[in-house]
């Protein structure tokens, strides 16, 4: 899916859409997800989420809950 860039709601910098790692924490446990679609600043590196990808990774950490490490893949 085609996403357009913004500017940044921290420092008004230009940002872009990249495949990011990062820890995310749900129901009491913090999973390592891979490959997770972000909107991240270019200027102060801020990372912002689209809520309907937030929605497709509960989803996903619902239906292998064991699992501490999640590649994320639309």
């Amino acid at each position: 899916m085609k996403r357009e860039s913004n500017v940044c709601v921290q420092c008004n910098g230009q940002t872009a859409w990249q495949n990011v790692t990062f820890r995310y924490p749900f129901r009491h446990k913090v999973y390592n997800v891979k490959n997770f679609p972000a909107e991240v600043c270019s200027v102060c590196n801020e990372k912002s989420f689209h809520a309907k990808d937030l929605e497709k990774l509960d989803k996903q950490i619902l239906k292998k809950e064991s699992v501490q490490e999640l590649e994320f893949s639309f």
